[in-house]
């Protein structure tokens, strides 16, 4: 359920601006709990399958680093958080293959 909302355009400012900075803000949110994974569907018809786009994933990582970033820590700070706390590498490992566009992608970023 949570790929399929991440694919709608924009959603991941929504996401940014309305969910997490007031998680965050209330001191309820803690990105190292964050892990991104989710359960498969079932699969009952191989032609109702459906690979989420992994664009607005991407694009709601770039905006939680720089978010990160503008509460004065610097870039190796963010760094050693994604990797060492939050422990993000793999799944944006993994879902960096899935990028359909990569052009437009980090150009957006």
């Amino acid at each position: 359920m949570c790929d399929l909302v991440l694919d709608c355009p924009s959603i991941h400012e929504h996401l940014m601006n309305w969910v997490i900075l007031p998680l965050q803000k209330a001191g309820i949110c803690n990105m190292k709990y964050i892990t991104w994974k989710s359960e498969e569907a079932k699969k009952e018809d191989d032609d109702d399958d459906y690979v989420p786009g992994t664009e607005p994933f991407f694009k709601l990582i770039a905006l939680i680093l720089t978010d990160l970033r503008k509460s004065k820590k610097s870039w190796q700070q963010v760094v050693d958080l994604f990797e060492k706390e939050f422990k993000w590498r793999n799944i944006v490992n993994d879902k960096h293959k899935d990028i359909e566009d990569a052009d437009s992608l980090w150009q957006d970023i």
